[in-house]
């Protein structure tokens, strides 16, 4: 059984699984690897850079090479292991997420959310994407990804994962941009319009009358 669990996980995230920390080398898994090995996007590092930074012996300190790529002056590096396993698992993300109304009352489920990709965005300037005509949110997202599943898993998620929450935060869109707006006790329920005075009595005669009391 725990065969068969660990075959689908390696299938997934690309074989990465199947040998363990140790198989983490270029070209020698078994399986395809769903998406290559790399370093964080905002790194701006070509292909060979990418293989001396797992070099064991150097060990070189990756930094921005241009601070602009981050916002708000966010700083960020890195370091290879000193030899636990052939690459860094371990992965980084940052994106800004364009999270749109679904379109009409039916959530059609084709209309998916978008990202927008940072590319070199100066601090704290032109974050704001959207236009007049936009009924969506603009958020930043940041993400640490700490390999434990092997480095094809991190890079797997740091690639895959914001797309998931866009299309999550769909359907809470409204209570998002409406801070007016009470969220339902369970999604798919109508919110719950009843006022917090009134909500906080009813929750006290809750519990006395789960404690038994007249």
């Amino acid at each position: 059984m725990l065969t068969r669990v660990k075959s689908a996980v390696s299938n997934f995230v690309g074989g990465v699984m199947a040998g363990g920390s140790d198989g983490d080398h270029f070209g020698d898994c078994d399986l395809p690897l769903k998406l290559p090995y790399t370093r964080p996007e905002f790194l701006g590092l070509s292909r060979d850079e990418i293989e001396y930074s797992a070099d064991h012996i150097a060990r070189p300190i990756l930094i921005l090479k241009e601070t602009e790529r981050l916002p708000w002056s966010t700083g960020y590096a890195e370091v290879i292991n000193a030899g636990k396993s052939a690459l860094n698992e371990d992965q980084a993300c940052c994106e800004v997420l364009s999270v749109r109304k679904k379109a009409g009352v039916s959530h059609t489920p084709n209309n998916t959310p978008t990202t927008k990709r940072r590319s070199s965005l100066p601090n704290g300037e032109d974050l704001g994407l959207r236009d007049s005509s936009d009924t969506g949110l603009v958020l930043q997202y940041w993400a640490l990804f700490d390999g434990h599943a092997g480095s094809g898993a991190a890079v797997v998620a740091s690639r895959l994962l914001q797309h998931h929450i866009a299309e999550q935060l769909q359907d809470v869109l409204e209570i998002l941009r409406n801070s007016a707006l009470l969220p339902p006790t369970c999604l798919g329920e109508e919110p719950n319009t009843t006022p917090v005075s009134q909500r906080a009595l009813t929750r006290a005669a809750s519990l006395r009358g789960a404690a038994g009391a007249p």
